[in-house]
């Protein structure tokens, strides 16, 4: 190893691991007080040796290496004999040997061993997968391929300590655990070197990061649980040393924010870098513009006596049998026309080769790109596109039917009238196509009957319950069933309307009934039932009687139940479907997860009961922002059900004049907005800056000046926030709202992260 090189530079794991081994071995020294022969089983470029200063360090390992003491070779096939070190040491090879050969690869260790083996490595648990997958989808998403070695642990199975262990006791070995690398603090510095790892420029700064990690991660909390990696101390015939590994029962907060600001300090520069080269690319191609604005009109010009001609030649078309003699005249003048052209063809040539070499010397490195930006082809389909957005504004109805006219014309085209007509009929029917879909679905029944605690139960008596049913068309119910593998009485569904009275009736023979799965009840649709409460009865026609698999751990709010006149309280597998004309499936959520008038008076309620009602601020840059989606942004804060907000805006140096008035006139009438107007345009993360300045709140929320937040947005985070009080860093979902004000493309948040202090 260099000279100069400083441990604490190490990678946080890396030396973390390196320095709890050296305290271990320091330990075994203090009772023997000599110097170790000890041997590195995958120690390639460990440096186990800088932290081991007095010790005789040997290396084995299947790849080269230049270390002393070296050998390459197969740690399942040690050349060594028996009890040939004192020592031997595996911190990060375990989780990559085959699980069927990692009981040999244990034995080999204790076989070349005198006294103790170290072993080091993460062990399979939930936690551990869980970040490793996170980690691994960061790393995917920021380079496009899968880690290489998280993969590995993800395909192959991290080893199991409860077989490790078992293999211990069961061969007479004793052995204690220390725990390292804490989740959460291995999570946020993994997403650090991944972010960071297109960028050799930035390695400075994370080496900092590194470095402060290093010197302060007892205090950090590297040591609490739950860990990512665990390091065993397995003894041959030596009694344990005492480990001196001090260290508090909780993070050092103080410490752990500097931490959390060295690594954001590295993210806000690589942000900034990125702007300011998005702003000298934008100033290049505008001086690029300029230069051939005079070519442009040359072409324009040449475009429209082209366009002459050809009106010249469809008259010549039109009257094509009185005239042959004169179209043929008319060819040799075309003929001339096209030779010109030809020759215009090769000065504008020419003119490129200008451009392209003058452009070379400007840009160098951006050649690519300007290489595209320069070809006549891309020229004239800027121009044409430009002349098209004029015509055919974007997300306009004459905007849809040109590219709806277009796609056709390019289909009639390429693959002729029978594929064009097939599409239409496809898109039709696709568009009136019906679905039965689950409007309520409880979830507490699962069908992994094993794990779920539920029992069967009869149905000796009547199964009835009570419901509001969210749409229209309510046509099927579905219960979780249970036939003790035997064929049962036939099953009786009566729906029952507000009124008492029997609506709808469906019959399931004994033998349809199935088993640990759900059995359909269908039935005409009851075209106008959303927003209604149904009630039904399930009825077990005689004996033997089928059983509905029934869970006591918890009430369903969507579903009131009963067991002939006793209420029971518990849960089923339920579902309430509808037979819908849907176009997308996000339709079908919108409609079941809508916030009915009860819900908003249930969601007040549980407001009033929260312990912790934090005020947060929200924060919204506003510039030139058209009045209507401004007006939209405000009124969806100041409709919120959870009303402890305040809402900070600071205008951009809007220039367009209803901009002041309409922020002037809600100012006036809730003294919840602040306002703060800009003199200078500083952009959208200046303008948030200075938004910022004007909160209070013990949270900040990024509001767009054209956003709009869903009524119960700000209830539901404060609901987390109660549940979870460490929470530091909340995400939300999100989807777009179309001209006409149609939801779509959401982005539904399903891992549901949140950041922990």
């Amino acid at each position: 190893m260099n000279s100069d090189f400083d441990l604490m530079d190490l990678p946080f794991d890396q030396y973390t691991r390196s320095y709890i081994i050296k305290k271990i071995i320091d330990s075994i020294r203090d009772n023997c007080n000599n110097s170790f022969k000890i041997l590195d089983a995958g120690g390639r470029n460990g440096n186990l040796s800088s932290f081991l200063h007095d010790d005789e360090i040997h290396i084995i390992d299947i790849r080269p290496g230049t270390e002393s003491n070296y050998v390459i070779g197969d740690v399942t096939k040690a050349p060594y004999k028996d009890s040939s070190f004192d020592i031997v040491v595996s911190s990060d090879v375990y989780e990559h040997v085959p699980a069927s050969e990692r009981e040999y690869f244990i034995s080999e260790l204790l076989r070349v061993s005198k006294n103790f083996v170290i072993l080091g490595a993460p062990f399979d648990s939930k936690d551990v997968k869980d970040a490793e997958m996170k980690a691994c989808n960061y790393f995917k998403k920021i380079t496009g391929e899968p880690h290489p070695w998280l993969l590995e642990h993800i395909e192959n199975g991290l080893p199991s300590s409860e077989k490790l262990e078992h293999f211990l006791e069961d061969n007479d070995f004793s052995y204690l655990t220390i725990k390292t690398n804490n989740i959460s603090n291995w999570f946020l510095m993994q997403l650090l070197i991944f972010y960071t790892s297109k960028y050799t420029n930035f390695m400075e700064n994370v080496n900092k990061v590194h470095r402060y990690y290093n010197e302060n991660f007892l205090d950090l909390g590297d040591l609490l649980e739950p860990s990512y990696r665990t390091i065993y101390l397995i003894s041959k015939n030596l009694e344990f040393p005492e480990l001196d590994l001090k260290y508090k029962r909780d993070k050092d907060l103080s410490k752990y924010r500097t931490l959390e600001r060295l690594i954001f300090e590295i993210i806000e520069d690589s942000i900034s870098k990125s702007t300011n080269l998005t702003a000298e690319l934008s100033k290049e191609i505008q001086n690029k513009d300029s230069y051939i604005q005079g070519l442009n009109n040359f072409i324009n010009e040449f475009k429209q006596e082209i366009q002459n001609k050809d009106s010249y030649i469809q008259g010549l078309d039109n009257n094509i049998n009185e005239f042959k003699q004169e179209i043929q005249n008319k060819d040799s003048y075309i003929q001339q026309v096209s030779t010109s052209v030809e020759e215009l063809q090769k000065e504008i040539q020419h003119k490129d080769d200008l451009i392209q070499y003058k452009d070379d010397l400007i840009i160098q490195n951006k050649k690519e790109l300007n290489d595209i930006y320069e070809t006549v082809p891309w020229k004239i389909y800027t121009k044409c596109q430009r002349v098209v957005n004029v015509l055919f504004p974007p997300n306009t109805k004459r905007r849809q039917t040109f590219d709806t006219g277009v796609f056709g014309i390019q289909m009639l085209n390429k693959q002729g009238p029978g594929e064009f007509f097939h599409q239409i009929k496809c898109q039709l029917d696709k568009k009136h196509r019906k679905y039965s879909v689950p409007a309520i679905e409880t979830d507490f029944i699962s069908s992994n009957i094993t794990n779920s605690p539920k029992v069967a139960l009869p149905l000796l008596e009547t199964l009835k319950g009570k419901f509001t049913f969210p749409i229209n068309n309510l046509s099927e119910l579905k219960f979780f069933t249970a036939t003790y593998k035997r064929i049962n009485s036939d099953l009786e569904l009566h729906i029952i309307n507000d009124s008492t009275k029997i609506i709808r009736k469906s019959k399931v023979k004994g033998y349809e009934v199935l088993d640990n799965d759900y059995t359909s009840f269908k039935f005409k649709p009851i075209k106008y039932s959303g927003g209604k409460v149904f009630s039904f009865e399930l009825v077990s026609k005689g004996d033997p009687s089928a059983a509905i698999w029934y869970n006591d751990s918890g009430a369903l709010q969507e579903l009131a139940l009963f067991y002939g006149d006793k209420t029971l309280n518990g849960s089923i597998g339920f579902q309430a479907c509808s037979n819908l004309e849907i176009e997308e499936e996000y339709d079908l959520w919108i409609l079941k997860n809508s916030l009915t008038i009860s819900k908003q008076e249930q969601y007040k309620v549980k407001i009033k009961e929260f312990v912790f009602k934090p005020k947060i601020s929200l924060i919204m840059p506003v510039y030139n922002v058209d009045k209507v989606w401004l007006e939209k942004a405000i009124d969806s804060v100041r409709n919120q059900l959870y009303e402890n907000w305040e809402l900070c805006i600071a205008d951009d140096a809007s220039t367009k004049e209803h901009i002041i008035p309409t922020l002037e006139k809600y100012l006036k009438e809730d003294d919840r907005i602040k306002i703060k107007y800009l003199s200078n345009n500083l952009g959208i993360s200046g303008a948030s800056n200075e938004a910022m300045s004007l909160a209070t709140g013990e949270f900040i929320g990024l509001l767009d000046n054209d956003d709009e937040l869903s009524i119960d947005a700000l209830y539901e985070v404060v609901k987390l926030l109660n549940k979870k009080p460490k929470t530091d860093l909340v995400y939300s979902d999100e989807d777009k709202i179309t001209m006409e004000g149609k939801r779509c493309n959401p982005f539904l948040n399903r891992i549901g992260l949140q950041i922990y202090s």
